[in-house]
């Protein structure tokens, strides 16, 4: 073993030092790595081109040697393995022999699941790994989500940061993993709950909305009832009440009429001639007052017998034509969820699965009424309005769409269809 000791003047060339000299001089005080200004210093990104990586601009440092790339240095990744996948290491090599520090790819042997190629570090060779790139089988291009980051690495590469020592972001990153691993079963527990919550919402809403109708429904018919009795006896009423005002007043008319004859008997034959012209008057009137209080007498009845109370009875009819209460059939799915459904009809179509969506007529696509029971996971019951009860014929069309066909209809006229989502 011998000592050795730097840096004295030489007399007459007794003191002669060498590169290695510095370089081991320096690495005494300088840690291996990577500078860590500019912060993308040697990053590795994706190449703009097919499978290439860039290196950006940076500065390193190994056993005391400094190595510097003033600009974007591209690399080509080797071909990708058509079968198995393959994990290409992009380092910086300090290389005793050709005396120089350089960057290059090693790639490892393609496997299903790779290992990264070892780094040659003794006293030939030292190599730091600036990244890792996930090479897939056949892959043409290379994205960053393929990219590791291995310059915090300590064990990898490192950071310089001054005298002996790096940045170990070890316990940094290892809190961060354990954090993101418990959030992400949080955050998937919180999703179940969530969607166990919505569907619950929803079946809950499904059931106020049918069991609001029926009870929409019943008030409307006893809003009718109610009303049509009291109609009924209102219209009784007057036609009471007229029928007696019209009898009193032909009593009291014709006994006018009499006291009024019983004076003109007196009178000249000129009086009699005014009274024969003011009978012809009254017989006038008396018949002009009877048509018009039967035309009115007319118009006020079917006011309230036809247009009032059979509007509103065409509107209770019209209402109830629209109730699903009919039901259909029951399509199995595969969508692995509980789906949304929603009951379709092909206006004039010739059937479901045609050429365009809805059936091979065309014409327009409508929404029918229509209530759907989840019977199990992968179960749906179907129910829709008497119009549509013939349509008891199930057929799937595809993984989302199924038809409900009238059995004794081959031209489909009136076929339905279900889409779930």
């Amino acid at each position: 073993m011998s000592e050795f000791s730097s840096f004295f003047n030489s007399i007459a060339g007794d003191r002669r030092y060498l590169a290695e000299h510095w370089a081991n001089y320096f690495a005494s005080f300088i840690g291996n790595g990577v500078f860590p200004l500019p912060s993308v210093g040697l990053q590795v990104i994706a190449g703009d081109v097919g499978t290439s990586v860039i290196i950006r601009a940076g500065r390193g440092w190994i056993n005391g040697y400094f190595y510097e790339n003033d600009d974007e240095l591209t690399l080509q990744i080797p071909i990708a393995d058509g079968v198995l996948r393959r994990i290409d290491r992009i380092v910086i090599r300090w290389d005793l022999t050709e005396r120089r520090i350089f960057a290059r790819v090693n790639s490892s042997l393609p496997a299903s699941n790779p290992i990264p190629p070892p780094l040659q570090r003794d006293a030939d060779a030292w190599e730091l790994c600036l990244a890792d790139v996930m090479t897939n089988a056949g892959a043409t291009v290379i994205t960053q989500a393929n990219i590791t980051d291995n310059r915090w690495n300590t064990a990898l590469c490192g950071i310089v940061t001054g005298l002996l020592q790096q940045i170990d972001p070890s316990f940094i990153t290892a809190q961060f993993e354990a954090f993101f691993a418990e959030m992400k079963v949080q955050i998937s527990e919180d999703y179940d709950v969530w969607t166990f919550n919505i569907q619950n919402y929803f079946n809950l809403y499904t059931n106020l909305v049918v069991t609001g109708y029926a009870e929409f429904s019943q008030k409307v018919a006893d809003l009718y009832a109610e009303f049509s009795q009291n109609v009924s006896d209102r219209y009784d009423q007057y036609s009471t009440d007229l029928n007696n005002f019209f009898s009193m007043f032909q009593t009291n008319t014709q006994n006018q009429f009499n006291i009024f004859m019983s004076l003109l008997n007196g009178f000249t034959s000129d009086s009699q001639n005014a009274f024969e012209a003011f009978l012809i008057w009254l017989n006038n009137f008396q018949t002009s007052g009877t048509n018009d209080f039967n035309t009115w007498f007319e118009t006020i009845r079917d006011i309230l017998d036809e247009e009032t109370a059979g509007h509103l009875l065409l509107l209770i009819q019209e209402l109830q034509t629209f109730a699903p209460t009919e039901y259909i059939g029951t399509i199995t799915h595969n969508l692995g969820r509980y789906p949304l459904c929603t009951l379709h009809k092909a206006e004039r179509a010739a059937g479901i699965g045609g050429a365009g969506e809805g059936g091979a007529g065309g014409g327009n696509i409508v929404t029918v009424p229509a209530e759907f029971e989840i019977d199990a996971f992968d179960r749906v019951s179907v129910k829709t309005t008497a119009a549509y009860s013939m349509c008891t014929e199930v057929y799937k069309i595809s993984e989302t769409e199924f038809g409900f066909a009238d059995p004794d209809d081959p031209d489909n006229l009136t076929s339905l269809y279900l889409t779930i989502r």
